[in-house]
Order: C-alpha cells, then structure tokens, then sequence
C-alpha cells in the first residue's frame, strides 16, 4: 500500500503525499521523539522527514520497504541536527523577557510514564521503548534503525520495563 503511493508521488501526484503521511506519520513522529526529546523539535523533524521525502523520491528504489527508507530518513534527519547542536552555545531565552518571555518545550499530553522513562531510561532505553509502544514498530525494525542486534533490542525492552516498573512502585503512594 505504501509503495503504491510512493510510487505515485514520483510520478508527479503529489496528493499521494497525504497518504504517506497517514500510513507513517506515528511511526516517524516516535523515531524523531525518542532521538530529540522534545516534542516540538519532533514535530520539526518530522516535517522535514516529508520534505525530504518529496525531495528524494525519484532516490526511491520500487521493490524495498518505503517504511523503512522514510524511517531512515527521520533517523538521518534527527542524527544530523544533533551533530549540529554539538556545535551550538545553548541559550536559555525563556527567561529573557524581552526575547520572548517563558514558555513550556515539553510534550503537551506528556504523561507521566514518560517523564518518568526520560529521568530513569538511558538514551537507547528509551528510543527502543518510544518507537517500540508510540511508534508500534517491531523490535527486528528498531534492531535495523539502530543497528543493533534484534536479541539485543529486545533485551534493553525488556530490561527498560522492568526499570521502569521497579521505579513506579517506588512512586506509588502507600
């Protein structure tokens, strides 16, 4: 189905569009979540992962997963922004009045497991958790974005679960 539209879109119906969007759009928004942390930065990147998909479409190979090469994109995408916020001085303008006053980065509808993931989880824990439950990709998925073995993906899963588990037993009231 996805290939079908992939294939309509490089063939100049860019209406085709909207329906890449719809058949990917969590699994994107949850790869460029788990790597930026921040819901906003999210939803930029995965903005620019369609742009990019417009962009390279005609890169596009009839034949191999669409899922995957939009997956990589949106992982290639946040990679790349990473790099260059290395290279940045970080500037807190939410307090500075004058530049725009304060204001919330985090998740609107940030619940409360995933404050907890983001505290307790380390960074691999939580993107496999992230595109795992948000994104409903499978672990062989995840295994190949990360390059990671599927055993191994699986392992930090679970292991995340129970971290958290053990960690919101500790939270709960008695």
């Amino acid at each position: 189905m996805l290939d079908k539209h992939l294939k309509k879109l490089r063939q100049g119906d860019h209406s085709a569009l909207t329906e890449i969007y719809n058949l990917t759009k969590d699994t994107v928004f949850s790869i460029c979540y788990s790597y930026m942390r921040d819901y906003q930065t999210a939803q930029d990147m995965m903005q620019d992962t369609y742009v990019n998909v417009m962009r390279y479409i005609l890169y596009y190979k009839d034949g191999t997963s669409g899922k995957a090469w939009i997956n990589v994109i949106a992982k290639n995408l946040c990679l790349n922004e990473l790099k260059k916020r290395k290279r940045e001085v970080p500037t807190d303008f939410s307090t500075r009045e004058d530049l725009g006053g304060s204001y919330d980065t985090h998740m609107p509808d940030e619940s409360g497991i995933i404050k907890l993931a983001k505290k307790v989880l380390n960074d691999n824990e939580l993107k496999i958790v992230l595109m795992h439950t948000m994104g409903g990709l499978k672990f062989r998925e995840i295994a190949r974005i990360l390059k990671h073995p599927q055993g191994t993906v699986r392992w930090q899963y679970n292991n995340a679960l129970k971290k958290l588990k053990n960690n919101l037993k500790a939270v709960e009231p008695k």
